[in-house]
């Protein structure tokens, strides 16, 4: 007897211009999401560092600190268990090394505060866009979220604090968190049966192709610790991290 069971399509076949430029332009929109926030988790630490004013924050914990230091090494001098050229110098490395890391605390806190509200904007994102996505549609909230994202991403580069760096990552946090719930149900909502699962395996796989592109222009290309002029194109040299976010 013939078979009469029907031949299951390959994942890509029947799908039309369209389908395939939805899915394009989701996995993109994913795939450049994940790029920033690998930019994100390299420049953290210069960024908040740069921010924060170490020479401003030393200053200001100066005089304690070296009450601080001054106490501990007047023991050991008490005790008779350095002389006073040697106290001298070990008062004035425990100085620098606790202010150092004084500041580096400092910055690895707001490092994480930073962080937690980007997240926090994804969870907020997600819920806002997914609301608006049913009202707007989903290829209009798309095409906002990425906006959104985009030019909070930018407005990052251009920070003069700490403050105002937190609200733009959280911002793009919202950008992230709408982009992805958004483009993830367009294409499950646009594809064909046949197709869904493995479009949806393709945008979320793909996006590995984002961080991967975010490391190799951070090591390679314009390093997020030291200033750049942008390959000459600059009159003066800016912080890298700044080039890389705008």
């Amino acid at each position: 007897m013939p078979n009469s069971m029907p031949v299951k399509p390959r994942w890509y076949q029947g799908l039309t211009k369209y389908h395939w430029w939805v899915l394009a332009i989701a996995v993109s929109a994913w795939m450049f999401d994940c790029m920033d926030q690998r930019l994100f988790v390299l420049s953290r630490s210069p960024a908040v560092k740069e921010l924060l004013g170490e020479e401003e924050f030393r200053a200001s914990i100066l005089t304690a600190t070296e009450a601080e230091a001054r106490a501990e090494v007047g023991k050991k001098v008490s005790a008779g268990e350095w002389t006073p050229e040697a106290a001298q110098k070990e008062y004035g490395e425990r100085v620098e090394a606790k202010l150092q890391a004084a500041f580096t605390n400092k910055a690895a806190n707001f490092g994480n505060y930073v962080t937690a509200l980007m997240v926090v904007g994804w969870s907020v994102g997600g819920f806002i866009f997914g609301i608006y996505g049913d009202r707007l549609g989903r290829v209009k909230t798309l095409s906002i979220a990425i906006f959104v994202y985009s030019i909070f991403t930018g407005l990052s580069g251009f920070s003069v604090g700490i403050f105002d760096f937190c609200l733009y990552r959280f911002l793009m946090g919202c950008g992230i968190g709408g982009a992805f719930a958004t483009a993830a149900t367009l294409i499950a909502e646009t594809m064909p049966e046949h197709a869904r699962a493995t479009a949806l395996g393709l945008f979320q796989s793909l996006s590995a192709l984002g961080n991967i592109a975010g490391s190799c222009v951070a090591w390679f290309l314009i390093s997020p610790d030291l200033p750049t002029d942008l390959f000459g194109m600059l009159s003066t040299a800016v912080s890298g991290w700044r080039i890389l976010f705008m």
